[in-house]
């Protein structure tokens, strides 16, 4: 009785043996077989056609005003979802929309000086004829303003004698304007030094005589001293007034330390602030001699230098007079004319 079971127990691991040899030497003849020609697969791609959100519609019309006149130069802008055309009116009111999608779409008709205005149409449609309902807004006139010819006669120092070459008046509006908008004028001045300004808008006008080379907006004017207030003109009526420039004149003579003319030597006039820019620059001639004109009245600076050699000065310049400058001025730092 008890040998039967062993029997069965030793018979399990065999039969699992020989199935094993089975299996494997099947596995083995089929990875020695040679393997079939290898095909590459269908493959079926579709590229979709791309979506320019255009259609085939066209909308031809034409825009009239209120009185059935052409609306030329009107542009007409149509609006269906997010997709924007437009074309703009011809003289006799025709306007074309091409590539337009089928369906509801809104026309604006918008124009200079008038108020936008809608229109529904539906697409496809025939030729259309728009009426605008005339809404224009046009800005309100300017109001008149008060005008009276001005004649402005220029009196010059004695020592300016250069007359009005390179001179320029500039005139511009104080305040605000009784009516309607008053411009800068800028004008040459004649050798007549009589300034005449037809048709001068009436009011409170800033006065500023610029010498040569100056623009409006830099603070030299001949008419004032520096630091001082601007001349203003109360033009209230047709008639003359007077202008008094009140500029002078710095020159000197440079001699170097050894008592030698400082010819050819550079001068330069400006304010006595060190960041502000130069009024003019000249050259001393060959006996070291060098003068400025027109120089608006007020403290100035000096400064010159001769190769090496060099040195700085501070000067008032009254109005109308002359400033000479000593050649020792140099070598000491001294301030003339104060």
């Amino acid at each position: 009785m008890t040998s039967v079971p062993r029997l069965v127990l030793r018979a399990v691991p065999l039969t699992a043996l020989a199935v094993a040899l089975v299996v494997g030497s099947r596995w083995w003849r089929e990875l020695r077989a040679p393997l079939p020609p290898w095909e590459a697969p269908e493959l079926s791609v579709t590229v979709p056609e791309p979506r320019t959100a255009l259609g085939d519609e066209v909308l031809e019309g034409r825009l009239v005003e209120q009185d059935g006149q052409p609306a030329g130069g009107v542009s007409i802008v149509t609006v269906q979802g997010e997709r924007v055309r437009r074309a703009i009116t011809e003289s006799d009111g025709r306007f074309q929309l091409a590539r337009l999608l089928p369906g509801p779409a809104t026309l604006h008709a918008v124009g200079i000086s008038r108020l936008p205005e809608s229109f529904d149409v539906e697409l496809p449609a025939q030729a259309l004829e728009l009426q605008l309902e005339g809404v224009v807004v046009r800005p309100e006139p300017l109001p008149s303003l008060e005008r009276a010819d001005l004649s402005i006669e220029l009196l010059l120092p004695a020592i300016d004698d250069l007359g009005s070459e390179g001179l320029r008046l500039a005139l511009v509006p104080v305040g605000g304007p009784a009516g309607g908008v008053r411009t800068p004028r800028l004008v040459e001045v004649p050798s007549s030094l009589r300034i005449e300004l037809p048709g001068l808008p009436l009011g409170a006008w800033e006065a500023q005589l610029l010498p040569p080379g100056c623009t409006l907006g830099q603070d030299w004017d001949l008419l004032r001293g520096q630091g001082e207030t601007a001349v203003v003109l109360e033009h209230a009526e047709a008639g003359t007034q007077q202008l008094r420039a009140r500029h002078g004149l710095v020159g000197g003579r440079l001699v170097g330390q050894e008592g030698r003319p400082a010819a050819n030597a550079l001068v330069v006039l400006g304010p006595v602030e060190d960041d502000a820019p130069p009024l003019a620059a000249v050259h001393s001639d060959a006996e070291g001699r060098w003068s400025v004109g027109r120089v608006p009245a007020g403290a100035w600076r000096i400064d010159w230098r001769d190769g090496s050699e060099g040195g700085r000065v501070r000067v008032t310049v009254p109005p109308g007079g002359r400033v000479e400058v000593a050649p020792d001025a140099y070598s000491d730092g001294s301030t003339i004319g104060d």
